[in-house]
């Protein structure tokens, strides 16, 4: 069978069904483009809150005030996978000592001497640190149409002055981003 044969018989059988009448081609130009654009994940939780009460200076200094929030992402259409960074405009960078890091700080110019370590965790893995550079990437993968990935994020209060006796009070509350994207 040579190749011209090969090619009527196999667009016979496909036009074979319609009711059209033929014309005799010599080329027929197709092209097309698929755009294939990733699209979003639906996470559990909008806002991540840490609330944590009053604290003395004394517990701040110890660096053992912590909170979590668990959170799940799912759904995702178009990747089972996903990068996410975290950022604030109020950070201090810690260069040295127990808590090395760019870390959120409050909000309030009042409040000094004290920072939120931050920590994340991908399902039932152990905490990565988690700064608030927007450099530092955490891959979160399996993240399907139907399978759910557990999150938990942590802060951790952490001093950031050598003596507690430096530290001013006042509110402590701190805002950071998450930010998505889709390799």
């Amino acid at each position: 069978m040579n190749k011209r044969a090969l090619v009527f018989i196999i667009t016979s059988g496909v036009m074979g069904g319609l009711t059209l009448p033929t014309a005799n081609a010599d080329s027929v130009d197709f092209n097309a483009t698929i755009l294939v654009t990733k699209g979003t994940c639906t996470f559990s939780a909008a806002k991540l809150t840490f609330d944590f009460g009053n604290v003395t200076p004394q517990m701040v200094s110890q660096g053992t005030v912590f909170r979590e929030n668990p959170f799940t992402v799912s759904n995702c259409v178009g990747t089972s996978a996903l990068d996410i960074k975290l950022s604030s405009t109020k950070t201090i960078n810690i260069a040295s000592g127990d808590y090395i890091g760019k870390w959120v700080v409050p909000t309030s110019n009042s409040v000094s001497g004290v920072a939120f370590k931050t920590e994340f965790a991908v399902g039932g893995n152990g905490y990565k640190t988690f700064p608030a550079d927007n450099t530092t990437t955490i891959n979160i993968t399996g993240a399907g149409s139907t399978t759910p990935v557990n999150l938990k994020m942590k802060a951790t209060l952490v001093p950031t002055v050598a003596n507690f006796n430096s530290m001013v009070a006042g509110d402590l509350a701190g805002t950071a981003t998450i930010n998505v994207s889709y390799p």
